[in-house]
């Protein structure tokens, strides 16, 4: 019983490890976290590794291909690096760190021209990133395209106004360019530079001198004048652009304006040079005549009578011509005082706003002229035109409904309305507007019903609106429509994983199917199709459906590692363990050195071992851990498994060979250790037994049987043991009723060796009889353990006179053995008596077994008798009861041999039981009463009872 205990808990401790969840390649989350780690503590030859072990695992997976590009970035491998991100890009064209990525691959490679492209793509979505504008200007910088390294700039200021460094760093650079210019008299380069200084800065003055200056030096005066004006309206009181104001509307001859401007200065505060200044020009007033010009004498004439119209009209037209916005746009406002409607003021008052560079103010006035007059085409495609561009500027300055309600004017527009109506589905995607989204990019594919972009497009949102049936319903007819479209199926792929991961996750597993068997049929050797058209029939438990689907996918792709993994998890899951180790063998030997495989085969051979036993296969059950071994000799498990199956088959020598293996690599392994003194303790080593045995500590609820085991064993090293018997014989008949004692003294010298001496003690009225004994065992040193049985003794009366016996015993496997024996008896009546003895016993666990034949010659007649015994231990194994029961012509029992002779020819039958209990592991008591029947005539039967009781001790 003990045994079977142990058995138990081995078995429920291995049950535990078998049961550990079976590993699949799709697992691949844990190389993924190394890598990150990896590559957070900067060991991104490690993290490359990993990430590229988790590539090879699933390929499909953008993250993992993203970050495989990150590592070839930081190792320094740009073209690997470009070639792999680019890759995720065109399967996942949302990601932005890709593009991240990218942009320092470029920037490294000194492709500025490219790296400037993926800067443009992310400021699209994140056009305020103040560090991507400072890269996009330094690349720029780099390539010396200084106009558009202004533009960025420009940009960049009117996002953040308010950073000094920027203005510094551009005027510091637009001063530089200006100044070169100006060395090689390149005067509209040195203005150039200058407007576009004052887009950043507005403050300092001396961009706008270095500006007039230029103009001057052009003769450009009416833009010199513009500028000088441009700069007293930012610094009303600087007194330098001042003065050169005066000296510009001087080299126009416009010196009512010069002396006007002077004469105000003086009211507010009398300057000296400003006196002198006056006095000079006014006489070159007079000079140049200035009375004679038309433009001032009608400029008078208007003065005095404000509504002379051709005079109005005079000045207003010369005024447009001259460049003398001011004036006109002075002329204009008192115009539409009175006439605020009118068409010709507003038209030419949109113009000033033009030539002034003043759009938003031109738009508003083609607005205003449009409601006023809609049918004007000329009007409406000014004002589609400045509605398309103030969109699109708006669309720069992420100010979307008033991008919006620009591009849906110009979409009214046959010119623009396609673009318009582009920009406006990308904007009302980006907004997550849905339903806008549908509406505007139903109305383009109706315009263009064989594009299809606009089919794909709307696939896409649909998929992003995760209308997921009408996405996939959308991309049936576009595969009908479009068979050979080259985009379609990766973006087929990419909505179909998407879709089929959220009903993963809802287990609606039925629904799966369709969607990966349409995405087999775009493209048939879909990797990742197969693997989730597995997942989903393994969802709805047809294991053998998705068994024979993934042999189809293991047909495609041999050598596909997580295909042949998922073969050998569904093969397992049907329970042929066979089938899946030999799959698993298959990729073992392909891929050595991973420890996943290599688990999972090992976790597939134990279950098949698991299952060999429980069909009680044990040579294929061997051999399974047998070749486990092989491929682990310190699995202990294995090794445990092993020696167990060898110790049942009592091949004692063959599970210590397959233990000292074991423990070579696993010395403390305290199984090992116990088993390994179980198999000593079967070949009667018991000092080794005890010396191993006493090195393991079993669970606290098994140490106090464990203690008394161990002091069985030692029991057995006694060498001498001692026992008392007596036996006490009624009958129906006074003749037979008798009782016999004995004493017996064993000596072993050893576990091959024991010797028996016996002295039997009989009383009886007519006197006394004494019969002594000696018994010689032997055990064989072969590998069997072979023994024999000697035994001899002489008598002086009532026992037989002279006996003799030797038995073979001879032990098999599954705790069976066989006895062969003959005896030799001369009787008290002179008469000789051989006996011819046949027997097998077996033991199972807390049972022991015997049946024993015995063939009877007493020269005259021939006698049989068959005994049957068994032995039943206690739940302690120290105590059991003794069962028997046996019939023949003659008696058999070895306690009351002396009267053999008086019940021959009597058909007998005998039963009886007893019960032994061990005081100690030195000493046992027992009892024993049997009751025989002997027919002595065809009507008379005597009954005899015996009752005996023993005492044995060791010391």
């Amino acid at each position: 019983m003990r045994n079977s205990n142990i058995f138990k808990l081995l078995w429920s401790c291995l049950f535990i490890i078998f049961s550990l969840p079976y590993t699949s390649a799709q697992v691949q989350n844990d190389a993924m976290n190394q890598a990150r780690a990896a590559g957070r503590l900067g060991n991104y030859a490690k993290a490359l590794e990993l990430t590229k072990r988790a590539h090879n695992q699933d390929p499909k997976d953008m993250d993992i291909k993203e970050f495989l590009g990150k590592c070839y970035l930081e190792l320094g491998q740009l073209k690997n690096a470009r070639v792999t991100l680019l890759d995720v890009l065109r399967k996942s064209p949302e990601r932005l760190d890709s593009r991240y990525y990218l942009i320092n691959v470029e920037a490294r490679d000194k492709r500025y021209a490219s790296a400037i492209g993926f800067v443009n793509e992310i400021l699209e979505r994140k056009p305020y990133d103040k560090e991507l504008w400072m890269r996009k200007i330094s690349f720029y910088k780099e390539m010396k395209n200084f106009p558009e390294m202004e533009k960025a700039t420009i940009r960049l200021m009117q996002i953040y106004p308010n950073d000094a460094k920027i203005k510094e760093v551009y005027n510091a650079h637009v001063k530089d360019n200006a100044g070169k210019a100006i060395k090689k008299y390149d005067m509209l380069s040195a203005a150039a530079e200058y407007e576009a200084a004052l887009k950043i800065s507005k403050n300092d003055p001396g961009i706008y001198l270095g500006l007039i200056n230029a103009y001057i030096n052009l003769n450009d005066y009416n833009a010199a004048l513009t500028a000088s004006n441009k700069g007293l309206t930012v610094l009303p009181n600087n007194e330098a652009i001042f003065l050169k104001k005066i000296s510009v509307l001087e080299a126009q001859t416009n010196y009512s304006e010069a002396i006007s401007l002077l004469e105000q200065r003086m009211a507010r505060r009398d300057n000296p040079k400003y006196r002198q200044l006056i006095s000079y020009l006014i006489a070159e007033s007079a000079k140049k005549q200035v009375n004679t010009d038309p433009y001032i004498l009608y400029s008078k004439l208007y003065a005095r009578n404000p509504g002379d119209k051709q005079a109005y009209d005079y000045i207003l037209k010369m005024a447009l011509e001259r460049g003398n916005y001011n004036d006109a746009q002075e002329l204009l406002s008192k115009g539409l005082k009175a006439t605020p409607n009118s068409k010709e003021l507003l038209v030419k008052q949109a113009l000033v706003y033009e030539e002034t560079k003043q759009p938003e103010k031109a738009f508003g006035i083609y607005q205003r002229l449009h409601k006023l007059f809609p049918n004007d085409t000329d009007i409406y495609e000014k004002y589609v035109a400045y509605a398309f561009n103030d969109a699109k500027q708006n669309l720069e300055d992420t100010d979307v409904k008033e991008a919006l309600r620009g591009f849906q004017i110009a979409s009214t527009h046959p010119e623009y309305r396609t673009d318009a109506k582009r920009k406006m589905f990308a904007l009302y995607e980006m907004e997550k507007k849905y339903p806008e989204a549908i509406q505007v990019i139903d109305e383009l594919i109706a315009e263009n019903p064989r594009s299809e972009q606009y089919l794909l497009q709307k696939i896409t949102l649909l998929s992003n609106m995760e209308a997921h049936d009408r996405a996939m319903a959308e991309a049936k007819i576009f595969y009908q429509q479009f068979p050979n479209e080259a985009r379609f199926p990766d973006l087929l792929e990419e909505i179909s994983v998407k879709f089929i991961k959220i009903l993963n996750v809802q287990e609606r597993y039925e629904e799966i199917i369709p969607v990966v068997d349409f995405l087999l049929q775009v493209d048939p050797r879909n990797k990742q199709a197969y693997s989730y058209g597995i997942g989903a029939r393994v969802g709805l438990y047809k294991i053998d459906d998705a068994l024979s689907f993934s042999k189809k996918a293991v047909q495609l792709y041999p050598d596909e590692k997580i295909f042949r993994l998922k073969n050998a998890d569904l093969y397992a899951q049907l329970k042929d363990y066979g089938q899946a180790s030999e799959v698993l063998k298959a990729l073992k030997k392909d891929y050595p050195y991973n420890d996943t495989i290599r688990n999972a085969w090992l976790e597939a051979m134990y279950r098949d071992a698991k299952m060999q036993a429980a069909n009680a296969r044990q040579a294929r059950e061997r051999q399974i851990y047998e070749e486990i071994l092989m491929d682990r000799p310190a699995e202990i498990p294995a090794s445990i498994s092993l020696a167990k199956l060898h110790l049942t088959n009592k091949e004692y020598e063959e599970a210590l060979r397959i233990l000292d293996r074991g423990m070579e690599r696993n010395p403390l392994n305290e199984e090992l250790v116990y088993y390994k003194g179980l198999a000593y303790e079967y070949l009667g080593d018991y000092p080794k037994a005890i010396a191993y045995q006493e090195a393991y500590r079993p669970l606290d609820s098994r140490y106090q049987e464990h203690k008394e085991h161990i002091a069985l064993l030692k029991s057995k090293l006694y060498k001498n043991q001692v026992s008392f018997g007596y036996t006490n014989v009624k009958a129906d008949s006074v003749a037979f009723n008798t009782s016999v004692a004995n004493l017996e003294y064993a000596f072993s010298p050893n576990k091959n060796h024991s010797i028996v001496g016996r002295m039997n003690y009989a009383g009886r009225p007519s006197g006394v009889g004494i019969q002594g004994e000696v018994d010689y065992y032997l055990t064989l040193k072969n590998k069997s353990k072979s023994n024999f049985l000697f035994s001899g003794g002489l008598a002086t009366k009532y026992f037989q006179k002279v006996k003799a016996s030797v038995s073979y015993f001879q032990p098999l496997k599954g705790n069976w053995q066989t006895e062969v024996g003959i005896r030799y008896a001369k009787l008290t009546n002179d008469s000789n008596f051989l006996t011819g003895i046949v027997g097998v016993e077996k033991t199972l666990n807390t049972t022991w077994l015997n049946l024993r034949a015995f063939y009877m010659n007493d020269s005259k007649e021939s006698y049989y008798n068959i005994l049957a015994q068994a032995r039943f231990y206690m739940l302690n194994e120290r105590d059991y009861i003794v069962g028997m029961m046996s019939v023949g012509n003659a008696p058999e029992d070895t306690r009351l041999d002396f009267q053999l002779q008086n019940f021959l020819s009597f058909t007998n039958t005998l039963v009886g039981t007893g019960y032994f209990h061990h005081l100690s592991y030195k000493s046992r008591i027992g009892l024993l009463g049997t009751w025989a029947n002997y027919q002595t005539n065809t009507n008379r039967y005597i009954n005899q009872y015996n009752v005996s009781v023993s005492f044995l001790t060791k010391f």
